[in-house]
Order: structure tokens, then sequence, then C-alpha cells
């Protein structure tokens, strides 16, 4: 994508997986979060704190949209939402008790400076929410995307050489792991999610 029509064409500018904790290329500005191997996410906020995680900075040159592609819960019984703000626009997103995709499609044509843009993520206080993947692509990503559809990009996290390597949104009957040392034994653990989100 170069940015010709931005109503139609797209590029990722980055898929971030948080199976581990928070993602290494984002920050977390206040709050509580912690990884939460259980659901393999990141858990923001807590009962009497909220969280807020940025995104590093991404250049939408050539595009007059982002779509940013959230994948989450809610904590518990807390039947939460969060906002997500690019630039100058926040959206509220109410979350369901199983791990989904929620896309946001955000109009960037009146931002100031389109190649230094960060996407926020903010929880309130017991309002919390399990974060396992962001996507973002400069452009209009909603025809390849849907919201409320199960995870369907593949998206690695961590290193195999150093304890740990997740692999998710895997839809194939095969996936090939790259960067083994041969010779090395590796332990591998397979789990299905069903088109139900049932394991």
């Amino acid at each position: 994508g170069g940015g010709d029509d931005p109503t139609d064409d797209y590029k990722e500018l980055g898929s971030y997986s948080f199976a581990s904790g928070l993602n290494s290329n984002w920050t977390k500005s206040s709050g509580y979060g912690a990884a939460d191997s259980g659901t393999s996410s990141y858990r923001m906020g807590s009962a009497s704190n909220g969280c807020v995680i940025v995104s590093p900075s991404l250049n939408f040159t050539g595009y007059s949209n982002a779509t940013v592609v959230i994948n989450t819960k809610y904590y518990g019984t807390d039947n939460s939402s969060f906002t997500v703000k690019v630039g100058n626009t926040t959206r509220t997103i109410s979350t369901t008790d199983s791990f989904k995709d929620y896309v946001e499609v955000f109009d960037i044509s009146s931002e100031t400076d389109i190649t230094a843009l960060t996407v926020t993520i903010t929880v309130s206080s017991g309002k919390r929410i399990y974060l396992a993947n962001v996507d973002v692509y400069a452009g209009d990503a909603s025809s390849v995307v849907s919201s409320g559809a199960p995870r369907r990009v593949v998206a690695e996290d961590g290193d195999a050489d150093d304890g740990g390597l997740t692999i998710t949104g895997i839809t194939d009957k095969e996936y090939t792991v790259t960067g083994l040392t041969a010779g090395a034994t590796y332990e591998f653990k397979v789990k299905t999610v069903y088109a139900g989100d049932s394991e």
C-alpha cells in the first residue's frame, strides 16, 4: 500500500502480542498491569487502580485513516469497557467475557503530525481487562478484519532459545516454527480454541 486510495488501501504498521505481559515495544505510563499466564495475556487495571499503556510512535504518512484491532476480554465479572486513543480521537469499547477482536477505524486526516502518532489504551479502576494482541494498520483495514471475530492473525512473542515462544492465531492445520537451534530439545504445548471460544 502506498496510500493512493486511503479508503481501500492499508498496510500493517505493527502486530503486538501481549501473551507474555506488556509488549516490549509499548510503555505503561500509569497504573497497574501484569502478565497473566493463565490467559496468555496482559491484565490491565486492578480493583483500585486503572492502567494506561502507549504504543511506540507510528508513521501513517500517505493515509487518512488508522485501524486498530484489539484482542481482549474483560476480567472476571467486571463487564468492562476501555478507551483506545489515536492522535486526538478517543473511542470507548465495551468488552465481553471471551477474547474477541475489536476493530476501530480512526480518521486521522486532521492530525497535525501523522508521522509520529501513538495508540493509547486506558482502563479505569475496577474495569479490568485481559489484553492479548493489538494490530495497527495505516489506512482502513476493516475489510480484512471484523469486530467480534476470534483472533485470526498469527503472532509470535518471545524467543524459543530463551525459554518461551508463544504463537497465537494459527488457523491452518500446519505451522512451521523457525529460528530453532539444530540438536536442541524443545517442548511444545498445543491449545485448540473452537469457533465458540471453547478450548
